[in-house]
């Protein structure tokens, strides 16, 4: 019986050049991402949110007191308001509406900035300013109509928010808020559920 030499010696050389396929892989590409990882997040023997300390410059970037160099965000509102409210509350069907949507620019400002120790890390000895604890204030901007503001907020030592004498022109707001539509319009709605949200996102 003869053995089928070329076919094994073929065999063999595929199963050669897949073994050494796995291997340069695993070396060069799987290694990569834990890499990358441990350049983003530190040596996992300390805390993985350990990003700066209060007198690093950094912080600065992460939560700036300057509301010009802060991200805004846009929001659109739309509400239900029963139009024949005494009607309804007579038995009648209600008459519900839907107004909106009336559109804000929120700009944010983070302050009361404390360091804590990270809980959210294995480590044996975490760093002790290893979590970054913060409040947030927030200004908002009704779209209504074309319109500049400035800002005259500035963060203290203490990282506390204070004001100064010196203001700083924010970006220019484009009108988005149909004509039709104003803040000072009637909203009625007497669904608990409904009241309940609009308090919880009474800041919003």
């Amino acid at each position: 019986m003869k053995f089928p030499v070329k076919r094994l010696l073929g065999l063999a050389l595929g199963a050669l050049c897949w073994w050494l396929m796995g291997v340069l892989v695993g070396h060069f590409v799987a290694s990569e991402p834990k890499k990358i990882m441990l350049a983003l997040i530190g040596s996992p023997t300390g805390s993985m949110y350990s990003v700066c300390s209060k007198d690093d410059a950094a912080l600065g970037k992460i939560a700036p007191a300057n509301l010009a160099e802060n991200p805004t965000t846009d929001i659109d509102y739309n509400f239900y308001s029963i139009e024949n409210a005494k009607e309804y509350l007579n038995g009648d069907d209600a008459v519900v509406v839907e107004k909106g949507p009336y559109s804000l620019r929120k700009h944010s400002v983070k302050y009361n900035l404390e360091f804590a120790t990270s809980t959210l890390t294995n480590a044996s000895s975490p760093d002790p300013n290893g979590a970054l604890y913060y409040d947030v204030a927030n200004a908002y901007i009704v779209l209504d109509k074309d319109s500049t503001a400035s800002s005259n907020i500035q963060r203290g030592a203490d990282m506390s928010l204070a004001f100064s004498d010196a203001k700083e022109t924010l970006p220019a707001n484009k009108k988005k808020m149909s004509e039709h539509l104003s803040m000072s319009d009637d909203i009625i709605n007497f669904s608990p559920a409904y009241l309940s949200l609009l308090g919880e996102k009474n800041d919003e």
